[in-house]
C-alpha cells in the first residue's frame, strides 16, 4: 500500500510544511519525466524553508528536505498528477549533478529525447553562462546520434 501512495503523501507533507515553496530535486524531476516512479531510498525536496532535516517513512524509505536559498522561477516548476512539484524538463537537465547522467544515463537521455521544444533549455543554458553543463548536454545529444544542430 505504501508504493501505491507514497508520492502523494510526499506531496501533501510538502504542501503542509512549505506551502508552495518546494519542488522536487532536479534528478528526482528529471526521474518523474523519464517515466521512472519508483519510490528511491531517499527522496529530496528543495525549498526555502527547509531545515536539512530527513522524516523517516515507510520501509527505510525517507524525504530530506535540503535548504535552497534561491527558488527556481515559476516558469521552472510544473505539478505532475500526482501533485509533485517537479522542475520542468529544461530546468532539472541544467541542475541535474554530473553524477546523475553517469548513473542514470538513460533517464536523463529520455528526458532529453522527450522534450518537444529546446529553445528553453538553450536559453536556460546561456542566461546562466552554464557552458560546462552545455558541455554535457551536448555530449548526451552526442549519445542519442543528434546532431548539435538539434538545440536551435
Amino acid at each position: 500500500m505504501w508504493y501505491s501512495c507514497s508520492w502523494e503523501f510526499c506531496a501533501r507533507y510538502c504542501e503542509e510544511r512549505f506551502g508552495e515553496s518546494w519542488h522536487l530535486s532536479a534528478e528526482g524531476s528529471l526521474l518523474h519525466h523519464a517515466g521512472v516512479h519508483a519510490v528511491p531510498s531517499q527522496a529530496i525536496v528543495h525549498s526555502p524553508l527547509a531545515t536539512h532535516h530527513s522524516v523517516n517513512l515507510p520501509f527505510d524509505t525517507s524525504l530530506f528536505h535540503l535548504a535552497q536559498k534561491n527558488e527556481p522561477d515559476r516558469s521552472e516548476v510544473m505539478v505532475n498528477d500526482d501533485r509533485l512539484r517537479l522542475l520542468t524538463p529544461d530546468a532539472a537537465l541544467v541542475r541535474a549533478s554530473e553524477s546523475f547522467f553517469r548513473t542514470r544515463a538513460v533517464e536523463a537521455m529520455t528526458a532529453l529525447t522527450q522534450m518537444a521544444d529546446h529553445r528553453r533549455l538553450l536559453r536556460c543554458l546561456l542566461d546562466g553562462a552554464h557552458t560546462i553543463i552545455a558541455g554535457r548536454l551536448a555530449g548526451a545529444v552526442a549519445c542519442i546520434c543528434r546532431d548539435p544542430a538539434w538545440f536551435a
